[in-house]
């Protein structure tokens, strides 16, 4: 699964690389390219299939909008800590 999330940042970058080129290709008579069109296409796809597969969670209240990647992340560090805090108190209760 992290070889197909790899895979959609990496042609999400390459879009965003094609508007970038061909804005700067015609930047002194500016028109839109027909290849902007397509870097500006394979944004809109890849960033569709990253919520395809990650999705998102909204807090209502608050109106923060949250991928399930950035969930994962969050709870890792909070085990990371949470196991951290666990041993130093073993630790401070064995002196």
């Amino acid at each position: 699964m992290e070889i197909v999330y790899n895979l959609v940042v990496v042609l999400h970058l390459v879009g965003m690389a094609i508007i970038v080129g061909g804005y700067f290709a015609v930047l002194r008579a500016p028109k839109i390219l027909p290849g902007m069109w397509h870097g500006a296409l394979t944004q809109l796809v890849t960033s569709i299939g990253y919520k395809a597969f990650y999705g998102t969670t909204i807090d209502v209240k608050t109106g923060y909008v949250e991928t399930r990647a950035l969930q994962r992340l969050r709870h890792a560090e909070a085990h990371r800590t949470q196991a951290n805090d666990h041993s130093t108190a073993c630790m401070l209760a064995s002196q």
